[in-house]
């Protein structure tokens, strides 16, 4: 029975009504609903075919592969094969495939079919449902992409983390280690000396096992000092920049001007901040030969902006700028793109070094890896 088929005895009040409501239910549908015949020439198509493909009801009925002309290409030739297979067979059919409306327009249907038999066992009709699931598969495909960039994501925290283990093992090696290796060689030398009781070589010893432990408490305060200021959890960036610069100005020679506004923002923000003026003044003091460097810290729009410029040498001619991230950058780089900002250096040879970055300024509360806006002013 067709929905807009009825006997002409049917009783308005009995079939006539539940006719009305069978068609009333069929035309609500998210997606439009059709009968061919067993020959494959459509019979029916319910009014919401225009919706999802375009087509009018009219347009359908009056082509007998109407349907066809909308498959996309790249669809059409599995779909129409499948779809004949059915009429063969007489089996039940689903297929997902996409659809290309007049305005070109893709959208993604779900059609299932039926096979209807007479009642002496003759295959008659076909009976279906097309359903636009366009906004399902594009949440499906956000899932997936979603899903990727949190293993992404996930990824590069680890690297990022091993990164910073393998930096903290390097500077405990370089200076702690070393230092404590050299304090131990001069506790020999006093045992030595002192049994073959050469009192003067044993004073000596004494005074520089003295000085070399007083170095391996300074390097160590410092590399703790680095690593997480407590001035910069109690004070802020402001303060806590001020302090780095000093410590880096006395280690390395140079002299540091810096300028901070006193603003507090969220932790992960601060600490980001800091860390990466803190590397780009510790690759100045390394590496630069410079005699002065600029650090800038400050708001702009919705990001923070950190700049730290020096006048040493910069980067020969034959060396990418990228290549200086592996002086302790490059495991923030990382981390400052996942926080949603971006890290920029650049070092004409004979120009300086010059390291940029950009924060997202979030609400307190908000995630680090949250989306956030991807411009800024660098």
């Amino acid at each position: 029975m067709l929905p807009d088929e009825a006997p002409e005895h049917t009783p308005q009040g009995s079939d006539g009504d539940a006719r009305a409501l069978y068609r009333n239910l069929v035309e609500r549908l998210p997606g439009y609903v059709y009968l061919d015949r067993a020959d494959g020439t459509p019979v029916y198509v319910s009014p919401q075919v225009e919706s999802v493909l375009g087509c009018t009801v009219a347009e359908w009925l009056g082509d007998t592969r109407a349907w066809v002309r909308f498959v996309h290409p790249d669809d059409l030739a599995w779909v129409d094969a499948s779809y004949e297979q059915h009429r063969r067979d007489r089996l039940a059919w689903r297929s997902q495939y996409r659809v290309v409306r007049p305005d070109g327009e893709v959208r993604w249907v779900i059609d299932e079919a039926a096979a209807i038999f007479a009642d002496n066992g003759e295959y008659v009709l076909t009976q279906g449902i097309t359903m636009d699931v366009t906004e399902l598969k594009t949440a499906q495909v956000e899932l997936l992409h979603s899903e990727q960039r949190r293993r992404r994501a996930l990824t590069q925290i680890v690297q990022a983390e091993t990164a910073e283990r393998a930096r903290i093992a390097n500077d405990l090696h370089d200076d702690t280690i070393q230092v404590m290796t050299a304090a131990l060689i001069w506790l020999d030398r006093a045992a030595g000396s002192l049994g073959r009781g050469d009192s003067i070589a044993v004073d000596t010893a004494i005074g520089e096992i003295r000085r070399t432990l007083g170095l391996a408490m300074e390097r160590t305060r410092r590399l703790a000092f680095e690593m997480r200021p407590q001035l910069l959890h109690a004070a802020g960036l402001g303060p806590a920049i001020r302090g780095l610069a000093e410590e880096v100005s006395r280690q390395a020679g140079f002299t540091v001007s810096v300028d901070v506004v006193n603003e507090r923002y969220i932790e992960e923000v601060e600490t980001l901040a800091y860390r990466v003026v803190r590397e780009a003044l510790v690759n100045s003091r390394k590496h630069s030969h410079a005699t002065h460097v600029d650090v800038s810290v400050g708001r702009v729009g919705d990001h923070l902006r950190c700049l730290v410029s020096d006048d040493g040498r910069g980067l020969p001619a034959s060396t990418a700028a990228d290549q200086l991230l592996h002086f302790g950058l490059d495991s923030l780089r990382e981390q400052v793109e996942l926080a949603g900002g971006t890290i920029r250096i650049e070092g004409p040879e004979g120009e300086g070094v010059r390291v940029c970055c950009a924060l997202p300024i979030r609400p307190a509360g908000r995630h680090p890896l949250l989306p956030v806006s991807p411009s800024a002013n660098l």
